[in-house]
């Protein structure tokens, strides 16, 4: 796993819930990917707001990881910056492909940030070494 999936990994925490989860993720200042976005005002970036989401989904899933498989839908609403605790309210299905289907809300401060509707899929612990 790449560094910076690993950062967000480790300050999730995941509640599993009926029919999805609800994860909270802290933007703490010293995520690596930061510095570099934006050098004088940083905030999380979208993939990251993505990553936290599909780590959550496969913490509540108890599988080592998710891939996006595709993206139906995306909004960024506001920017998340560091100190920032992340809210994630995630409806999550499973169909007979074995495809997960996630809607995820995240939040920050009692403010919608971003909503995404995606489709994920399991991988297998070799494929991920080198994400």
């Amino acid at each position: 796993m790449n560094p910076i999936r690993e950062q967000i990994r480790s300050t999730i925490r995941v509640e599993p819930r009926e029919g999805g989860f609800r994860a909270l993720f802290d933007v703490g200042a010293g995520l690596s990917v930061l510095p570099d976005h934006f050098p004088n005002r940083p905030i999380l970036p979208g993939i990251c707001m993505i990553q936290a989401v599909l780590l959550a989904g496969a913490q509540r899933q108890g599988i080592a990881d998710l891939r996006m498989h595709a993206m139906k839908n995306a909004k960024w609403l506001q920017p998340i910056g560091p100190g920032q605790q992340v809210v994630i309210d995630a409806d999550m299905t499973l169909s007979g492909d074995g495809v997960f289907h996630i809607k995820a809300k995240l939040s920050a401060e009692g403010k919608r940030c971003a909503e995404f509707s995606l489709l994920a899929r399991a991988i297998a612990v070799e494929e991920g070494a080198q994400a």
